[in-house]
């Protein structure tokens, strides 16, 4: 039999050199490399795609709430803390201290701060189990004539010290003060501007992304 002289004729009698149909959607730049391999290669149904989304997800949650964990129990600071000076003053004259206080009082004349320590002290016991808790203040005098100072320092500032205990932890000579905030409206500014930076990072995201909820995953928008 000979060849089909006819242009529109489609049908070989070499059937094994016949090409495979090529499907542009597998391989089009637009197509997930994930779909691809999991859908049109191994034909997974969908729940077993969100399962494994899920699985991630909660893999991931685990790991970050681990590193989360295993920072909080670390010990950074060797040093007394409020409480330990709180409770017995004395005792650590001399020892290098690191803490975290709000300035009551600036006296730029005598290059000197005011701070206040506060910590809760259990004052009772009942029969019951239940504590009886007072807060505890504890004033001490930082010395910042010879201090390495980051930032401005005024009342209300949240600041940073270390530097060495004296005259029963009443006398804080400081080597280093770090100004967190300087004051309220300071406090104020860092969280409306890290708030709006996030606004505004998710808008631009979501403004070319959506999520598929049946699928569990963010998709470029007008993909089908």
């Amino acid at each position: 039999m000979g060849a089909c002289q006819n242009p529109s004729c489609t049908h070989s009698s070499h059937p094994s050199t016949a090409r495979p149909a090529f499907d542009a959607g597998v391989f089009s730049p637009r197509a997930p490399i994930l779909k691809t391999l999991i859908t049109e290669r191994w034909g997974l149904p969908p729940i077993v795609k969100r399962a494994h989304r899920l699985l991630g997800i909660a893999v991931l949650i685990l790991a970050v709430g681990g590193v989360n964990v295993a920072y909080a129990s670390a010990d950074f600071q060797s040093g007394p803390d409020s409480a330990d000076i709180i409770a017995d003053p004395a005792a650590h004259d001399g020892e290098g201290v690191f803490l975290f206080a709000e300035v009551a009082a600036v006296d730029e004349a005598a290059d000197e701060l005011t701070i206040e320590l506060e910590a809760e002290r259990i004052t009772a016991v009942g029969l019951s189990g239940a504590r009886t808790e007072q807060t505890a203040l504890h004033e001490i005098t930082v010395r910042t004539a010879e201090s390495d100072i980051s930032g401005t320092v005024e009342a209300g500032s949240n600041i940073q010290l270390y530097g060495s205990l004296q005259a029963e932890s009443t006398v804080f000579v400081a080597e280093r003060i770090v100004v967190d905030f300087q004051n309220a409206s300071d406090w104020r500014y860092m969280y409306l501007t890290s708030i709006a930076g996030t606004l505004i990072a998710a808008g631009y995201f979501f403004k070319h992304w959506r999520v598929n909820l049946r699928e569990l995953r963010f998709e470029p928008r007008g993909e089908s």
